[in-house]
């Protein structure tokens, strides 16, 4: 887990069949506000993006990101700390099932933008399909925490208009966001 902590900045470019596909899991754990979580990995274009970090004016076309167990997909950030600004995805974005690890239960959080999120996302749209078996999953992200003491995540001026599916036995699906969690939260329109 090495997150992105510099700026990307895409000029309002366009990335086009961007193919990411990586189904073995690697245990491991990721530090959240006060506590450690599990995870298998973090997919996307950008794998993680740390606070600080920041990825914009970018968008993706046709994208093709598919995750296994226990991992945080998305088409552009898989774990999200930083910021998302003027991010667009359309394609499909494809995660497997929450499983046990070597550090504990590993959720998956499957979105068509991030799969999940600490940080902000501002002015992004995802018509991204996204496809999970036992998961959170969302049309823009998969779940969304935000722990007041350490950071407040944020979704603003965002939309989702692809299609979730996820399995059953718990799975948790959303328009815009499978599951949101944690105070000093916000969305707006």
């Amino acid at each position: 887990n090495n997150p992105f902590f510099g700026t990307f900045t895409g000029l309002g470019n366009t990335i086009s069949n961007l193919t990411v596909n990586d189904t073995l899991p690697i245990a491991q754990y990721q530090f959240e506000g006060a506590s450690y979580t599990a995870t298998n990995g973090q997919l996307g274009l950008f794998g993680s993006v740390g606070q600080g970090g920041m990825v914009r004016d970018v968008s993706l076309v046709n994208a093709s990101v598919s995750g296994g167990d226990g991992m945080q997909v998305g088409a552009l950030v898989g774990h999200l700390d930083g910021m998302v600004q003027n991010a667009y995805a359309s394609g499909q974005v494809i995660a497997g099932s929450g499983t046990p690890s070597a550090y504990g239960f590993a959720n998956v959080n499957a979105g068509g933008l991030v799969g999940e999120s600490y940080g902000a996302i501002l002015n992004s749209h995802s018509s991204a399909t996204v496809i999970a078996g036992n998961a959170f999953a969302g049309g823009l992200v998969g779940f969304v925490n935000s722990n007041s003491i350490v950071n407040s995540s944020s979704i603003a001026n965002s939309s989702a208009t692809g299609s979730v599916t996820v399995g059953a036995n718990g799975a948790v699906a959303g328009g815009l966001v499978g599951e949101a969690a944690g105070s000093g939260m916000t969305i707006t329109g």
